[in-house]
């Protein structure tokens, strides 16, 4: 990491603190760029040598790293007579992790582990079996289980008789793992983490047998481009920085210290100091249903636009995009229009036809490169040949075991309430559009050439799209999302034939006979309530329902009175409201969102892996995911134990006095467990009035109770922490 400034070296010193110590030190004050670096470094005896090393008086331990881009290893060896192993170098663990020869990961065909070495428990002499409770995970969604057991470890000649290692005879990453967090991190099914006994880690236990005269160690990580950087353990390098240690409290996580966790409140590079997007993750969100409304509303307009000629290919190129990088669906929406370019060139000459075949064979072409696109894009992120809009065609209408209906059903009528509480009179304008065009030509007015097929064309989408997916058993707001510029076009033509009607100067009309004014005034009142109507309902829906938008701010540290919440590596578990969890963006980069059990018995969602492995960007496209299917069958591996939350999110209706199911306990009220961090008010649907669920009502004395809204609690629970 190469910075064109003449900044102090970066020297990371990490404490490994004895249990119940709040603090340790730390050299990270000096910004985070090396230059110039010697990798291997020979240090000298005498008062120069000491006095670079803080803590300590006799020679430290200092080990090469190799740099792996993505991880860093050191060299160890392991038992008597020796095995020499390749380690993953790892703060945020604490435990040992030593793949064996005897796991079925290292003796499969393509014999993973061979690149960094095994271990053999039964060769060493010196080993000693502790128990059979090792059992750990990492963020990235890997990890092992095995035996405990103790034996002799050497670092450059070094020896440390009978640390504690865990052998990993079950394993999913091929790379061994040297955890030298604290001790209060370990893990295992009676870890230090799950409240059992802690256990003398490797830097522990060679401060403990005199090995090193303190627990602590500092990490000189390099330059990127470095093949080496080193550790050094029972001191810090003061030759790797220029400005002075300083001593940072840990941050707790869940009410203990087990992580080097502190708070970051800016940075200063040059002397610029910053305190902007320290604890920020925003992702701008794809939604396909909302690309493809856009995507058919930039077709449909094209298809409309004859100005300078017709302008087929464009029209269906953004259909294509609609349908390929959407959803699919949605080029059923060109319909209407291709049927009006086919009877135009039907009754043309040879000539108008030929180009009517060549607009729509550039506009399919555009298509099928976009597919094309669309595919090898796949191809690289899934690790095979995926065409997603075949996927998404074949389930919800050839699936013989699945489809879609699995996931709910809703009467023929559902679509109609849906569109009229989020249009109002929009709906209904919409709705009009063919009696009123049908109408209007039965009375002879408006009769322009060409203009009925055209009006036709333009109402047609809407009306065709509410009617296939009225017919379909499974329905969901958003399947309306692509047919919203056509529900708004109708709108508007339903209108415009109606204020054409209202401001008839006919003498024999009977509208004529109001005075123009009035007519006015009645049309503004009208579209001004369905103004009110729509900014009421809008407003309602955001007050109502906002909390699950709100409620995180405190693990970032937000909120008032506090800094952040939680720590690296905290579960954030939902029950019965795992439907409401808005999207891991929320959460910080380290935190996991995980499921508890609840009265749900369907398929909840999964994890992308985050494994770093292979070829590409993100391994987690194109690695499987277990327990998914097609049938939404509930998968017991999609839960975790209540035991392992450190958060918690739940609502709480006081106005609701029927018994909780036993899977979904008032966790609010639990306050023995756990504390509330951050509520807010959530609308209890079920207990207020339809009206008040609709609409946005004050809450004042003025409304009549019965048309006031009632109101639950949705909270971020953090458990409390048990005195030992």
């Amino acid at each position: 990491m190469k910075l064109p400034l003449p900044l102090p070296l970066l020297a990371l010193a990490a404490a490994v603190l004895l249990p119940g110590t709040a603090s340790g030190p730390r050299a990270d004050r000096a910004p985070p760029r090396v230059v110039g670096a010697s990798v291997q470094r020979r240090y000298v005896s005498g008062g120069r040598a000491a006095a670079r090393l803080r803590g300590r008086a006799d020679e430290p331990i200092d080990v090469p790293l190799s740099n792996q881009k993505v991880l860093y290893s050191i060299e160890i060896e392991v038992g008597n007579p020796p095995q020499r192993m390749e380690v993953q170098l790892d703060t945020g663990s604490s435990d040992a992790l030593l793949n064996t020869d005897r796991s079925a990961l290292c003796t499969g065909r393509d014999n993973a582990c061979a690149a960094t070495g095994t271990y053999n428990a039964n060769a060493s002499s010196t080993s000693r079996y502790v128990n059979s409770r090792f059992n750990i995970s990492y963020v990235d969604s890997s990890g092992a289980a095995g035996d405990f057991v103790t034996d002799d470890v050497r670092l450059l000649g070094r020896l440390v008789p009978g640390v504690q290692l865990g052998v990993a005879y079950n394993s999913s990453t091929p790379q061994s793992v040297l955890g030298i967090g604290l001790t209060s991190n370990e893990a295992g099914d009676a870890g230090a983490r799950r409240g059992g006994d802690e256990y003398a880690n490797l830097p522990a236990r060679m401060a403990d047998d005199g090995v090193i005269a303190s627990n602590a160690y500092s990490l000189w990580l390099n330059d990127l481009g470095a093949a080496n950087g080193s550790i050094l353990f029972g001191g810090v390098d003061a030759a790797r920085f220029r400005a002075p240690l300083v001593r940072l409290p840990l941050q707790p996580v869940a009410g203990r210290f087990t992580e080097f966790y502190v708070t970051l409140t800016g940075l200063a590079v040059a002397g610029n100091d910053t305190a902007d997007g320290l604890a920020q993750a925003a992702s701008a969100a794809f939604l396909p249903s909302s690309f493809a409304m856009g995507a058919v509303m930039l077709g449909a307009a094209a298809f409309m636009d004859w100005r300078g000629g017709l302008k087929t290919s464009r029209a269906v190129f953004c259909f294509a995009a609609a349908a390929v990088l959407g959803w699919p669906f949605a080029a059923a929406l060109c319909a209407p229009f291709l049927l009006e370019e086919l009877v135009l060139a039907a009754f043309s000459d040879k000539e108008a036809r030929i180009q009517s075949a060549l607009r729509l064979g550039r506009g399919v072409v555009a298509g099928l490169l976009l597919l094309l696109f669309d595919f090898l894009i796949n191809l690289f992120f899934y690790k095979r040949a995926v065409v997603v809009t075949w996927n998404i065609v074949r389930y919800n209408i050839f699936s013989s075991t699945g489809g879609p209906g699995l996931y709910g059903t809703e009467p023929w009528h559902f679509y109609f309430r849906n569109l009229a509480l989020n249009f109002n009179l929009w709906f209904v304008l919409a709705l009009l559009a063919l009696p009123l065009f049908l109408v209007q030509k039965l009375s002879g007015r408006g009769s322009q050439p060409g203009l009925p097929l055209r009006t036709l064309v333009f109402v047609a989408p809407f009306y065709m799209w509410l009617a296939i997916f009225t017919a379909q058993p499974h329905k969901e707001e958003r399947f309306m999302y692509p047919v919203y510029p056509f529900l708004v076009l109708n709108g508007s033509i339903s209108l415009h034939m109606l204020l054409s009607a209202i401001g008839s100067s006919d003498p024999n009309a009977l509208v004529a006979r109001v005075p123009a004014r009035l007519r006015l005034l009645a049309v503004g009142l009208v579209l001004f309530l369905s103004l009110d109507v729509g900014l009421a309902r809008i407003y309602g829906v955001y007050t109502a329902y906002r909390a699950p938008m709100a409620i995180y701010k405190p693990l970032w540290g937000g909120d008032e009175g506090g800094g952040a919440v939680g720590g690296p590596e905290d579960l954030v578990c939902f029950g019965k409201e795992w439907y409401r969890f808005p999207s891991s963006y929320f959460l910080p980069r380290d935190m996991h969102a995980k499921f508890v059990r609840s009265e749900f018995r369907g398929l909840l969602p999964g994890e992308f892996s985050e494994a770093r492995t292979g070829f590409g960007f993100w391994s987690g496209t194109w690695l499987p995911t277990s327990g998914l299917n097609d049938g939404n069958r509930e998968d017991p591996g999609k839960y975790v134990d209540l035991r392992a939350c450190s958060l918690l999110v739940d609502t709480q209706y006081p106005d609701r006095t029927e018994p909780l199911p036993p899977a979904e306990p008032d966790y609010v009220a639990d306050s023995e467990t756990w504390e509330v961090v951050k509520c807010e008010p959530f609308l209890d649907a079920a207990s207020t009035h339809v009206l008040a669920r609709t609409l946005w009502l004050p809450d004042l004395a003025l409304v009549p109770v019965r048309l006031r809204r009632r109101w639950g609690r949705h909270c971020l629970l953090k458990r409390r922490t048990t005195a030992n």
